[in-house]
């Protein structure tokens, strides 16, 4: 079995979106529901837990002292240091009122970013995922729930993307500027389980991981989607996970709305955990 343990003594509401910055050897995410960013840092571990003005759901780059976010109302800055909040972009329009909000994304380049939108009362078919290119934003697709995982599978110019209200990932196929989606078709259903595929990631050799909300595990498949591992946590909801050159996995976890059975059987829902992956 392979070892887990936790990092922070963080223990969050809404754990979502692991970001990793291997140079400055710190670990970053969100508490989504209390509006919190949290930096563990490995060296001197230790953390620093940041009040955001907003909401955020997802980190999408880091460099210098700044944090890029996209939260429900936006493309954001932030900055580490001087805690200043600068907005880069606006939402379309037409999602922007308090019903909508961000949900997971994922960097394609510099200034190039791709993240999902959803309507908070998880109507049907009401999201969309956007693209930001250099401060341009452009509705690429339209017509998903609540858009999750964001896996980018580089020189295909695809993303695995969870409707993680279908329980269905999809591999969605973009033209060669990212600004239309020209293909969508399911890389895997779950609809027939009772958890989640939620947050994703995937590692130098093109395995993917997926966490399973309510599923209390990550599963590792191939990019066909065979099945090769499953590590189970004890947490029954985790969120989302990054892999590090050390062949190590983080994932963090919710236990927003779990009851005390829940958090009897699953004690360390919230917190941050750490998977060992060597001599896999």
């Amino acid at each position: 079995m392979k070892k887990r343990y936790f990092e922070s003594d963080y223990v969050a509401s809404l754990g979502e979106s692991l970001f990793l910055d291997e140079k400055e050897n710190k670990l970053y995410w969100l508490d989504i529901e209390q509006q919190k960013l949290i930096r563990y840092c490995f060296s001197k571990q230790n953390e620093t837990i940041f009040q955001l003005p907003e909401r955020a759901s997802v980190i999408l780059d880091c460099y210098e002292d700044k944090l890029v976010l996209a939260t429900a109302t936006g493309l954001y800055k932030f900055s580490l240091l001087s805690k200043n909040y600068e907005q880069i972009i606006t939402s379309p329009e037409k999602y922007r009122s308090k019903q909508y909000r961000s949900n997971d994304g994922t960097k394609i380049d510099d200034d190039w970013y791709i993240y999902g939108i959803m309507n908070e009362k998880y109507t049907p078919n009401d999201g969309a995922v956007i693209l930001v290119k250099n401060k341009t934003l452009t509705i690429c697709y339209e017509g998903i729930s609540i858009p999750n995982t964001f896996i980018l599978l580089k020189d295909s110019f695809s993303i695995l993307i969870s409707d993680s209200l279908e329980k269905k990932i999809y591999r969605f196929q973009f033209n060669q500027d990212w600004s239309q989606v020209v293909n969508k078709k399911t890389w895997l259903d779950f609809s027939h389980f009772q958890c989640t595929p939620d947050g994703g990631c995937i590692n130098t050799k093109g395995d993917i991981f997926i966490t399973f909300w309510d599923g209390n595990k990550v599963v590792r498949f191939s990019k066909d989607g065979t099945v090769l591992d499953e590590y189970f946590l004890a947490a029954k909801r985790p969120t989302s996970c990054i892999y590090n050159e050390n062949e190590m996995l983080f994932v963090s976890s919710a236990n927003i709305k779990l009851n005390s059975i829940d958090l009897k059987n699953y004690p360390l829902s919230g917190k941050v955990f750490t998977v060992d992956l060597k001599n896999d």
